[in-house]
């Protein structure tokens, strides 16, 4: 009964009806936890510690499944990304690699300097993730897909913790 009396405190300035219809949504609250630790059979402490580590225990894995597939999704995400900078600037980079005088070539690279940069760090990202500047879509959209179907099936369960029971 402390919740409830520190919850009527922290409401003492609420008008009665307020007060009375958050009253009952706590009550509500409670009942339906109650009814869960009923019919999971928590008579004890002990019982539902039990059950959270039980949880936890599975829970583990699908966290670190969900983790590595958040970061090969993120990887896609920057192959994708940087292959379309990649198409897009490559035909500036391939009229600054044709100029044969250094002086027109340091022109060039000066009026477009932005776009040259960029380049580049398109070409050092998919050398690093791709291992290559060609990128076939056919091989990551796939993967991509199974990684975020497996993502949000993960993210739909979630264990509780200790500390939001007690």
């Amino acid at each position: 009964m402390d919740y409830f009396n520190l919850r009527n405190e922290q409401r003492s300035d609420w008008s009665g009806k307020a007060k009375l219809k958050c009253t009952v949504r706590d009550f509500e609250e409670v009942k339906r936890a109650v009814d869960y630790l009923k019919a999971h059979s928590l008579n004890t402490i002990e019982d539902l510690n039990q059950a959270i580590d039980s949880l936890n225990q599975t829970a583990a894995p699908l966290r670190g499944q969900l983790k590595q597939n958040e970061n090969r999704m993120r990887t896609i995400a920057q192959i994708r990304d940087a292959a379309a900078v990649h198409a897009k600037l490559k035909p500036i980079h391939d009229t600054f690699i044709k100029k044969n005088f250094k002086l027109t070539k340091d022109a060039y690279a000066a009026q477009h300097k932005d776009e040259l940069e960029s380049f580049n760090k398109a070409v050092r990202t998919l050398m690093k993730l791709n291992g290559s500047t060609a990128v076939d879509f056919r091989h990551w959209m796939p993967n991509f897909l199974r990684c975020n179907r497996a993502a949000q099936s993960c993210a739909n369960w979630k264990p509780c913790s200790r500390t939001s029971l007690h």
